[in-house]
């Protein structure tokens, strides 16, 4: 184990060397055209994909000194680009992604005010996105650093989630050993895998969720508390990005007084001081960052109001509220909660129990992968295995309770086990959990790593607090800094509406290389991978089952059975609106990133979903661009 424990203390280059080879690794990947028949396998959850996960990793690992650093995260590394190839050359489409790329249904929502802040506008107050602004500013960061190029920019957010989970995987690998962290990374990865290619938050929370695990373990191994402050911040980012178990935080400040008591039975400065970096973090990534980056009456976190509702009446899901109430008003809903419970409390603890029976059992818990109900059975006995873990591991915390590790743990399950009532599987399945899954998965790791390998006393990981922290650093300024920056410093384009007959209506976009698809037709051969997807591909992994899903995407398929057609997701400038812009791709020849495009186009409604133009003249503009308000 003590060949394992330490970052490779060679020189300058050789140390770079172990960070740069993993990315460029990925790199090659997602460059080259691999087809989509031999990557599907590496795309979804499957038992024996997930037992070939978990011995590549524990392979990985056991070679020596600084090799398994580069081998592990260039697996991770490897493992997620095979996702975005497979998306990127078949066209998978689903009800959060059409084509292998482009942003659907709530995607729709971040990508679209991430271009009102690339624009120098404030987000939409009526728009999802002003319930968790964070990953919207990010998205816009992102975007801005590849000129627009969506495609690019979901590249990179793939490249730095996984950065940040190999430093967690680490730090277990460190201290509990080469299986304990095949198992943690396994795990982690399957829990993360369906949103990879995606517009969704889960990713920005993981990312976070990983660092802040890294800062607040190392801290309760050194009993520092500038590293503990550190870890509170970050991890306050991740459930302000992806909202999740909020009540791990009043236990994490329980457990500081009790972790940092010295000779004492309690500090009460030191949970004081947890208290306040909480209070501070949470003003300012939340109050402070919404009122700067979204139009008042926006209202942070408004859909826990849905959420809560649907617990008080007995669990009946996200959507009861409008169903019954008919209002989508966040304090609206909150009152009607609150008297709904004073007349009829006994439903809110019926609620509880189906949110901790969904938590935990197959299909929609923890470690309910989807595998399509194939193999019932053998999901059954993973289920039961890993559930046994996480049991194991939970009674092995509790008797090592001395231990800042081991306390540590058990205050972060108890702290997410009591806000599962309020977060209920029902409403978005496991993935609510995605920014504290780390403080999940260790403790079956644990487990396992404790069954051939003690855990070390002595091992602080505090080596990798460096990069753990500047990675922090990084994605704070990402998400935080420089959205305000963008916000203030962009200038938003203002066009002269073109004059439209009939019933046509006026449009006006910008279109950028990496943020639109062409569906080619079956008779043309320059097809295969984004941006030209043939259609029979598009076609065949078409798996959109909702009604108004396959509504939404009727027209792209009539227009492409004729000729090449291109689908652009944007704001029109005109408006301010988001709207699917679909016309022929040969109008859009000879256009340059960046290009402001007007024409006219007919409107087609789609019931809940995003309207569509379609495109029936276009012409390059020369835009003016006016000074901020």
């Amino acid at each position: 184990m003590n060949r394992h424990n330490k970052i490779p203390s060679g020189g300058q280059i050789i140390a770079l060397l172990y960070a740069l080879v993993p990315v460029l690794i990925y790199i090659l990947v997602l460059l080259l055209k691999i087809p989509y028949s031999l990557t599907r396998f590496f795309s979804f959850y499957s038992i024996p994909f997930f037992i070939l996960v978990l011995v590549l990793f524990y392979a990985a690992f056991q070679l020596p000194r600084g090799f398994h650093w580069m081998a592990g995260a260039s697996l991770t590394l490897i493992l997620l680009a095979l996702k975005l190839s497979f998306l990127w050359s078949s066209g998978y489409s689903t009800d959060n992604i059409i084509g292998g790329l482009l942003p659907f249904r709530d995607a729709n929502d971040y990508y679209q005010s991430a271009g009102l802040i690339s624009m120098g506008h404030q987000i939409a107050n009526t728009s999802l996105s002003a319930w968790r602004p964070l990953f919207a500013g990010f998205l816009a960061a992102i975007l801005s650093l590849t000129h627009q190029n969506f495609q690019w920019a979901l590249a990179i957010i793939v490249a730095l989630l996984g950065i940040c989970l190999c430093l967690s995987t680490y730090y277990i690998q460190n201290t509990l050993g080469s299986l304990a962290a095949a198992l943690y990374a396994t795990l982690t990865y399957f829990f993360i895998q369906p949103f990879i290619g995606t517009a969704y938050t889960e990713q920005l929370g993981l990312a976070f969720s990983c660092l802040g695990f890294v800062l607040i373990c190392v801290a309760s191994r050194t009993q520092n508390i500038r590293y503990l402050i550190m870890g509170l911040a970050t991890l306050m980012i991740a459930i302000s990005a992806r909202a999740g178990a909020f009540l791990i935080f009043p236990v994490l400040v329980l457990w500081t007084g009790w972790a940092f008591r010295g000779k004492g039975r309690f500090s009460i400065k030191y949970a004081g001081i947890s208290a306040i970096t909480v209070v501070v973090a949470y003003l300012t990534v939340n109050l402070i960052y919404d009122r700067l980056m979204v139009q008042p009456g926006g209202a942070p976190f408004g859909n826990f109001a849905f959420t809560l509702y649907g617990q008080v009446v007995g669990g009946a899901g996200y959507n009861w509220a409008i169903k019954t109430l008919g209002a989508r008003n966040p304090a609206v809903i909150y009152r009607a909660a609150g008297l709904y419970f004073l007349a009829h409390p006994i439903s809110f603890f019926i609620g509880a129990a189906k949110a901790f029976r969904d938590f935990f059992l197959p299909q929609s818990g923890i470690f309910g992968f989807p595998s399509g109900g194939t193999n019932f059975w053998l999901d059954i006995v993973m289920w039961a295995a890993e559930t046994s873990l996480l049991l194991w591991g939970l009674i092995r915390s509790v008797r090592k309770i001395s231990s800042p590790l081991s306390s540590l743990r058990v205050a972060c399950f108890v702290g997410i086990f009591i806000s599962i009532p309020f977060l209920p599987p029902i409403d978005g399945g496991i993935r609510i959990y995605a920014s504290t899954i780390p403080f999940i998965y260790v403790i079956p790791a644990m487990a396992l790593g404790g069954i051939f390998n003690q855990e070390s006393d002595r091992v602080s990981g505090s080596e990798l607090l460096r990069p753990a922290l500047g990675c922090a650093i990084l994605l704070s300024l990402l998400s935080v800094v420089v959205p305000i920056v963008i916000l203030h410093w962009n200038k938003a384009p203002v066009v002269e509406a073109p004059l439209c007959s009939g019933d046509q209506v006026p449009f006006a976009l910008t279109i950028h290389p990496g943020s639109y698809i062409d569906l080619v037709p079956d008779r043309e051969t320059s097809c295969g991978r984004v941006p030209e997807l043939c259609l029979r591909d598009f076609q065949t992994n078409l798996k959109a089952n909702d009604p108004s899903d396959q509504m939404e995407i009727k027209p792209f398929l009539t227009m492409a059975l004729l000729n090449r057609t291109r689908i652009i997701p944007a704001n029109d400038l005109l408006t301010g609106q988001y709207y699917f812009f679909v016309g022929l791709s040969q109008d859009f020849q000879n256009d340059r990133s960046g290009d402001v495009l007007s024409g006219c186009a007919t409107s087609i409604v789609i019931p809940k979903r995003t309207t569509i133009y379609q495109i029936v003249s276009v012409n390059k503009v020369s835009p003016v661009f006016a000074p901020n308000p």
